[in-house]
């Protein structure tokens, strides 16, 4: 390591005797940024510069595609650089060979970033010269720093006092070097950055020209047909669901009115004349019969107590009482009340036979009805007694007459029986009703069902029906694709020919032209025996 610092130590010595060691190595730092920064921009500039010059004369391109593929080398739009021109070259081959309806491929391929600017410019290196300008001036502060230490003489203290002035001034001459290479560093990568992004902006302005003035096969193109033929194929779908959702609307009002709406008329035609019409005539004939049979029955059977209660009394008692007769009033008016009430009973149960949808509403009113009269009965029994309470003088009288009364109740609690049997009868007709209905609508749902599955069937039907024809439009369209397929490799395959069939009838009239050559030497040759004969001739001549 001494053997190092030596020879550290005689350079640092030797430059500082001629030069400040600090101004050489701050201006190698710089002149290492900048002759860098001109050797790896130099050609990159330049071809931004021609591709701009190209940019500026792309208005004069027009014509047909071969001439605008000439004009660029004819007019020289890239200003005679070599590099340009064989990469448009490249290219200009490249399209004769891949033009494809009209259209030629994108130049991205050949004037890539990586073919204008990457490679010409070195940028693998490029990003390193910061880094490199950085570790320079590093290296030049641990090199002053390494002549100042070295300079130290610690012998005397005068020595060692002066020593260390020496190395603090030598350090803040040292770090001058690190603040100048950090500087160059950060200017350089500043200055590289700000071309580099200048460089892609100008190469992207050249891909936009050239797209303006070439039809150019790229990806939006591919997919703005793909697009097209979509759109294409969504309207005839959509013509072809309108096509199909006309004939299936056509066939199923078809269906509904010739199969379904028949079938549904007759079912409840046939459910209403066998179920519900009896039970309704049933019903009626049932409510007819009670009232008339009730009104009959009640009508005799309070006639025959009046007149038997009449005829009773009389027999047995000869003198009236004015309690009695009271009584006798009272029981009579509730008996004429008994059977206005009857009759209002009758006339509500035949109002509720002429309208089936309030029967439940009639058989709550008699119910009601029924209950008024067992109350009014209540309050007739309290009358009679009050009737009896009054009639103290005449309890034996009237034995006979209170007798006659319990029968009288026994009847008319054979009444209630019977009313509560006629009653239950009509319940159980309106069970059976309910019944009916409860079998219609069972009926009914069995309908729905049956109407459900024919609606399944026909929906699967339907859905096979609708998957054979995509298939076969899926098929036709495969088929369609894989004849335009191979449609474009037998021209892509001729194309590939047509040069080869070019270089074959060049070749020929090359040996048509060498026959011809030939066949024109022959005539010289001939020509000139013919003039040497002429010339001898004339010599004849003359002499």
């Amino acid at each position: 390591m001494s053997i190092f610092a030596e020879l550290i130590n005689k350079f640092i010595y030797n430059v500082e005797n001629v030069i400040s060691f600090n101004d050489v190595f701050c201006t190698f730092i710089v002149l290492v940024a900048v002759v860098s920064f001109r050797v790896l921009h130099k050609e990159v500039g330049r071809n931004i510069k021609d591709i701009q010059n190209f940019i500026a004369k792309s208005e004069d391109i027009r014509g047909e595609l071969p001439d605008r593929l000439k004009i660029v080398k004819e007019e020289d739009f890239f200003n005679g650089n070599e590099f340009l021109l064989n990469k448009w070259e490249n290219y200009t081959s490249y399209v004769r060979n891949n033009i494809i309806q009209g259209r030629i491929p994108e130049i991205h391929g050949h004037f890539s970033k990586f073919n204008i600017i990457d490679n010409p410019g070195k940028r693998k290196i490029a990003e390193l010269i910061p880094g490199t300008l950085t570790a320079l001036g590093i290296l030049g502060t641990f090199l002053g720093l390494q002549g100042g230490v070295s300079k130290i003489d610690v012998e005397t203290t005068e020595r060692l006092k002066d020593s260390i002035i020496l190395l603090t001034s030598g350090m803040s001459l040292a770090f001058i070097t690190s603040i100048v290479g950090i500087s160059a560093s950060i200017f350089w990568s500043y200055t590289d950055r700000k071309r580099y992004k200048y460089y892609i902006k100008v190469l992207d302005q050249f891909y936009n020209t050239f797209n303006t003035k070439y039809p150019v096969f790229n990806s939006s193109t591919f997919y703005n047909e793909i697009i097209q033929l979509q759109r294409e194929a969504t309207n005839s779908i959509k013509h072809l669901a309108t096509d199909f959702s006309l004939e299936f609307s056509k066939v199923l009002s078809n269906s509904i009115n010739q199969s379904i709406l028949p079938n549904i008329d007759e079912i409840l035609n046939r459910i209403v004349q066998r179920d519900i019409n009896p039970s309704i005539k049933s019903m009626n004939d049932m409510i007819d019969n009670f009232t008339t049979h009730a009104s009959d029955r009640q009508t005799v059977a309070l006639n025959a107590m009046v007149d038997d209660f009449i005829s009773k009394l009389n027999d047995t008692v000869e003198f009236q009482f004015d309690g009695l007769e009271k009584a006798i009033v009272d029981f009579t008016q509730w008996h004429i009340e008994t059977k206005s009430s009857l009759e209002e009973l009758i006339e509500q149960i035949k109002e509720s036979a002429l309208n089936q949808k309030e029967i439940n509403i009639s058989a709550g009113e008699v119910i009601s009805n029924f209950t008024y009269l067992f109350d009014r009965f209540n309050l007739i029994n309290m009358q009679v007694a009050e009737g009896i309470e009054k009639m103290e003088g005449a309890l034996f009288e009237l034995n006979g007459l209170s007798a006659y009364n319990s029968e009288t109740l026994e009847g008319l609690n054979n009444i209630y029986e019977k009313i509560n049997k006629s009653y239950e009868y009509t319940e159980n007709s309106l069970n059976r009703l309910i019944n009916s209905v409860e079998n219609s609508m069972n009926s009914l749902n069995f309908i729905i069902e049956e109407l459900q599955n024919s609606s399944k069937v026909f929906v699967h039907n339907l859905d096979e029906g609708l998957n054979a024809t995509f298939s076969i439009f899926d098929n036709s369209l495969s088929e369609i694709s894989r004849r335009i397929s191979g449609t474009i490799l037998e021209v892509q395959q001729t194309i590939d020919d047509l040069p080869i069939a070019i270089s074959m009838l060049v070749d020929e009239l090359k040996k048509n032209i060498n026959k011809l050559s030939e066949t024109i030497d022959e005539i010289n040759g001939i020509y000139k025996d013919i003039s040497i004969i002429l010339n001898e001739n004339k010599r004849e001549v003359i002499s």
